[in-house]
């Protein structure tokens, strides 16, 4: 039973929540999957994010949306343990962040945590042709990239490619 951890960088009813639920449906076995949402104050979430994955252990993280909390734990777990990592992208935060005219730490904090994840991931997904790109933009070779439809639910179509590229990264070693 390969264990999957999937952190929300959101709630159960947010756009990366209804993704993760619909990935989680998607897998039965040999996978078993927990969702951890991002529920408590977002300087607290990445030391709740790396206790639950301390504490569940899991062969593959999943990180729904790349928000900075959820990258920190993953990075810091990873520093730690052997563990896979698949980083399902949402929108490209260092962009978003420019573009909203966030302060300036912001901006380059964002811009890290994409570094940052598409450097350490096993498996990018990315949602439409356009977000296809950041990952090249940032560093990261086409390799591993996985484009899957806009769109905040994911077909079962979808869903039987991210879980053939899942079992394919629970029967290798980190």
């Amino acid at each position: 039973m390969t264990r999957i951890t999937v952190l929300v960088n959101g709630g159960p009813s947010s756009a990366a929540g209804l993704r993760a639920r619909a990935l989680v449906g998607a897998l039965g076995p040999p996978f078993q999957v927990r969702c951890v949402d991002r529920w408590v104050p977002r300087p607290l979430a990445a030391g709740r994010f790396l206790f639950q994955l301390w504490r569940q252990a899991p062969e593959i993280c999943y990180l729904m949306d790349l928000g900075m909390a959820g990258v920190v734990a993953a990075a810091g777990y990873r520093g730690l343990r052997p563990v896979r990592l698949v980083v399902d992208t949402g929108d490209a935060v260092a962009d978003l962040a420019e573009f909203l005219g966030r302060p300036w730490p912001v901006r380059r904090l964002a811009r890290w945590a994409e570094r940052t994840a598409f450097r350490l991931a096993d498996l990018v997904i990315v949602r439409g042709d356009v977000h296809r790109r950041v990952p090249a933009s940032r560093g990261r070779a086409q390799d591993g990239v996985q484009r899957l439809l806009e769109g905040t639910q994911s077909d079962p179509v979808q869903a039987v490619v991210v879980v053939d590229d899942l079992a394919l990264l629970g029967r290798t070693q980190r």
